[in-house]
């Protein structure tokens, strides 16, 4: 049974239990023994239905539970500079330093 059957089991069950309650007047002292069967036969679907979906759920938590995620590793890879970092430490004015940057910037995106 897939869990949607079990779901309209359960589904019907519940309104074969609440359908006497729902309309006593189809339901007086003489069919008395038709509703007490909705009521069982409701009941039995209930059950059913419950405790197909309760073991979907137990699979599905199992399931769930061994998953493992994608192994991403959203780190930055160690790029090796452009230039030697000597040359960023003899720059002294920030202009410079800036210039500088920009064309390491650029030619790493040239290369990757």
């Amino acid at each position: 049974m897939t869990p949607g059957q079990a779901c309209n089991f359960l589904l019907i069950g519940l309104g074969m239990i609440a359908g006497p309650a729902i309309w006593p007047q189809h339901f007086t002292v003489e069919h008395l023994r038709s509703a007490s069967w909705l009521i069982f036969m409701g009941g039995l679907q209930a059950i059913g239905g419950s405790l197909v979906l309760g073991l979907e759920a137990v699979r599905v938590s199992r399931r769930l539970s061994e998953w493992e995620p994608l192994d991403i590793d959203l780190t930055l890879p160690d790029v090796p500079w452009a230039m030697p970092p000597s040359l960023y430490s003899l720059l002294e004015d920030t202009d410079e330093v800036a210039v500088a940057l920009r064309l390491r910037q650029q030619l790493l995106r040239r290369v990757g």
